[in-house]
């Protein structure tokens, strides 16, 4: 049940309602029920004339989908917006124009997001659970482990970095042991990391700066990219429900009137 909905929840995502809410078609509907309510004060002018009857179901279907339109400005994430679908197209705007203090921001916040602590569907635990984050806690955990040789302090220095949200960049942190890194998480963590060696050794190239800052540059954009697309799951469903909810009222009462008027100006039989 739970692997389903957050298939959908992936499915219903920001760059999915811009298909149509970054449309300008969609940007006319946040207003077209005045236009509607015009429509309907000349209900009686269109009837005699065009042939249609009863439009009220025009202007709340109108009304249903621009609910969902103004929802979606105001709930949106701006990069949405901007880009939509185009996640390559921020990425390389990003690559070109972003300051190296905006990177640090979001490169910190992209390691952060290896640890659970941070996001829930990560694997590695920073502390034990019941632990707080405060400055003397993860001063107190990390003395207690010992790290031999160079680059110990760097090492604890780092942790403290990542647990306050401190700017990071790809390597501007000396390099330090595998083995010690690998141990220091795998205390924070509490028990053997086995199979999640290659994510702790993926964090540590990335502090270290290993690869390339440009790649490290896109991976971050790419993982922040995503993670905004799948923000304020609510406001996306409630969105996609009014969307969905207002485009269906429009077409079934828009091919009746069709039906109608062809019955009326071609005597054709209407469905039972």
């Amino acid at each position: 049940m739970k692997a389903t909905g957050r298939r959908v929840a992936k499915l219903v995502s920001w760059a999915t309602l811009s298909q149509f809410g970054n449309t300008p078609i969609a940007k006319f509907v946040a207003v077209s029920p005045i236009v509607a309510q015009a429509i309907i004060y000349s209900n009686s002018y269109i009837t005699k004339y065009f042939g249609f009857y009863n439009l009220y179901w025009l202007y709340w279907s109108l009304l249903i989908i621009a609910i969902g339109q103004i929802i979606y400005f105001v709930m949106c994430p701006q990069i949405i917006k901007h880009f939509g679908e185009k996640k390559s197209d921020y990425i390389e705007r990003e690559l070109n124009t972003i300051s190296s203090e905006e990177f640090q921001a979001k490169f910190a916040a992209y390691v952060r997001s290896h640890f659970r602590r941070w996001n829930p569907s990560a694997a590695l635990e920073f502390l034990p659970k019941e632990a707080s984050l405060t400055k003397e806690i993860v001063d107190r955990y990390l003395k207690q482990i010992s790290i031999p040789g160079t680059g110990g302090e760097t090492l604890k220095q780092t942790m403290r970095v990542i647990a306050f949200y401190q700017h990071i960049k790809p390597g501007s942190i000396t390099t330090f042991n595998d083995d010690a890194f690998k141990n220091l998480v795998s205390h924070f963590h509490g028990a053997d990391l086995n199979e999640l060696e290659p994510t702790v050794q993926r964090i540590r190239l990335m502090l270290c700066g290993n690869v390339s800052e440009r790649q490290w540059m896109i991976d971050a954009l790419t993982w922040h990219y995503d993670e905004t697309n799948q923000k304020r799951l609510s406001a996306r469903f409630l969105i996609a429900t009014f969307y969905f909810s207002g485009s269906l009222y429009f077409l079934y009462h828009t091919a009746s009137t069709i039906l109608l008027v062809a019955n009326k100006t071609l005597h054709l039989p209407l469905p039972s």
